[in-house]
C-alpha cells in the first residue's frame, strides 16, 4: 500500500428498523400519530383497515408513549371502530390483545379498552369494572359475564403503562406493565366476532375510556406472552 492509498471502515449511521416475525397474523395496529385534534386514525397492519370515529375521539399531542402523540377519549362518547371483516373473528385461535393507557384513577366502572362482540361471541377488556375489590384492574368479559378474576394488581393512576392480554389453547392471561396478573382456562370459541371497537363496548354506545391510548395491536394466531416479560421500548414494529 502506498502512502497515498488510505483505509476507509464504513459504520452504521442508523440501528437496524426492526421487524414483527408475527407480522403476517397482526390484524389491527394503530400507533395514534398525527396532529393534535386530528381525527383520521391509521391502521398500519397489512389489512389497512379505514377507521371510524364515534362521538369525540381525536389525536392528541399533549400525551404519548411513542411517536409525540395518542390516541385521546373523554369517556363520555369517545370511541373508534373497524368495518366488518372476517379477519378479526377469534374463533379458536391462540390470539393477543395489547396496548399503552394513560388514565386517571378509574375506580369502579366499567371502561372499555377493546370489545369485538358485535355479531356474535367475542371480548371486552376493560381497564376497570364494577364490583367490590375490582377498582383500576384489568378485566376480561365475554358478553355480559366476566370469565377472568382481576387478580390483585391495579393500574397506576396518571402513567403510561403496557397492558395486554392472550390466549394460548384454552389458557388466557392478562398482564398490567408485563407482569402475569391473572390466568383462567376458557376453552370457547369466539364466533363470528368481525367489528373492533377500540374505547367503547360494542355500538359505541356506553363504558367509553377515559384517557390515552397509544400503540394499540391485535394479533390473531400468536399469544405473544405466556409469562411476565418486559414491554416493548419502542413502537411496535409496521412490517
Amino acid at each position: 500500500m502506498s502512502i497515498h492509498q488510505r483505509l476507509i471502515f464504513a459504520y452504521p449511521t442508523s440501528a437496524p428498523t426492526p421487524t414483527d416475525p408475527d407480522f403476517s397474523e397482526v390484524k389491527l395496529l394503530l400507533h395514534f400519530n398525527g396532529a393534535d385534534a386530528s381525527t383520521t386514525f391509521t391502521d398500519s397492519s397489512s389489512i389497512g383497515a379505514s377507521i371510524s370515529v364515534g362521538g369525540s375521539a381525536q389525536i392528541a399531542t399533549a400525551q404519548s408513549q411513542f411517536g409525540g402523540a395518542s390516541g385521546s377519549f373523554n369517556g363520555t362518547n369517545a370511541y373508534i371502530y373497524t368495518p366488518s371483516n372476517s379477519n378479526y373473528a377469534m374463533g379458536t385461535s391462540d390470539w393477543t390483545v395489547e396496548g399503552w393507557k394513560r388514565s386517571a384513577a378509574l375506580g369502579a366502572v366499567n371502561r372499555c379498552l377493546f370489545d369485538n362482540r358485535e355479531g356474535g361471541d367475542g371480548i371486552a377488556i376493560y381497564a376497570s369494572a364494577s364490583g367490590a375489590g375490582q377498582n383500576d384492574r384489568l378485566i376480561l368479559a365475554s358478553n355480559s359475564a366476566v370469565i377472568a378474576g382481576d387478580g390483585t394488581t391495579q393500574f397506576t393512576a396518571d402513567t403510561w403503562q403496557h397492558w395486554a392480554v392472550t390466549k394460548e389453547g384454552n389458557t388466557v392471561r392478562g398482564f398490567i406493565g408485563g407482569t402475569l396478573v391473572w390466568s383462567v382456562t376458557d376453552a370457547r370459541a369466539y364466533s363470528n366476532s368481525t367489528r373492533c371497537y377500540i374505547g367503547s363496548v360494542y355500538g359505541g354506545a356506553s363504558q367509553w375510556f377515559p384517557g390515552y391510548i397509544d400503540e394499540f395491536r391485535l394479533t390473531i394466531g400468536t399469544a405473544r406472552y405466556t409469562a411476565s416479560f418486559t414491554p416493548a421500548s419502542s413502537a411496535f414494529p409496521d412490517s
